[in-house]
């Protein structure tokens, strides 16, 4: 509930919320379905789901690091059957980083980013 009283979720929302978190008890249901609330307010959860059924992740922009690049630029290649050696591994991934930082906001200047090197490494052009 809000400041004055009034709830803040609609209540047909949480309905569908609560089904939602007594189906999770199952185990086949939770390995196949994931409920992602995003830009969700900072304040305590408001549910009285079962430890072990929900999880509380906060994000930010500053998370996504060289070695997450890295390990999305070599899944790719591998996937593909190709390789780059180490160093120019190395650069694409500080390329990336780079034009992030450059690009604001940061996660869409590495996303833009990663999509400019895919691009390029599907035209056969070094980094």
């Amino acid at each position: 509930d809000g400041p004055d009283g009034a709830p803040l979720l609609d209540s047909a929302i949480r309905k569908f919320f609560e089904q939602f978190g007594l189906n999770m008890v199952n185990q086949s249901f939770r390995d196949c379905f994931r409920l992602m609330l995003i830009h969700y307010p900072g304040t305590t959860v408001p549910s009285q789901w079962k430890e072990g059924i929900w999880v509380q992740d906060h994000t930010s922009a500053d998370d996504v690091q060289a070695p997450h690049v890295e390990k999305f630029l070599t899944d790719w290649l591998l996937q593909r059957r190709r390789q780059v050696i180490k160093t120019e591994l190395e650069e694409m991934v500080g390329s990336v980083i780079a034009k992030g930082k450059a690009n604001p906001p940061r996660l869409r200047g590495i996303r833009d980013a990663l999509k400019e090197t895919i691009k390029n490494l599907e035209k056969g052009v070094s980094p």
